[in-house]
């Protein structure tokens, strides 16, 4: 399912300048038709979550977890 920019900001609960700005630095994954940008969901969703996965793993590294018992 195809998304403009403004469906995906509201789908993703964020500005659609946060969307454009993603799109202009090429780390969101989009298609362009024409003169139109759209984002695949699933592609979306893959990204983000190749994100979280990679901002858990850095903030594991920096900082060691520490259990009070």
């Amino acid at each position: 399912m195809l998304f403009t920019e403004a469906e995906l900001a509201e789908k993703l609960n964020v500005q659609k300048a946060a969307i454009r700005r993603w799109r202009l630095l090429e780390k969101l994954p989009f298609l362009k038709m024409g003169r139109r940008y759209y984002y695949r969901l699933e592609a979306v969703v893959q990204w983000l979550k190749e994100k979280e996965a990679e901002s858990l793993s850095a903030s594991s590294k920096s900082q060691p977890l520490i259990y009070d018992i």
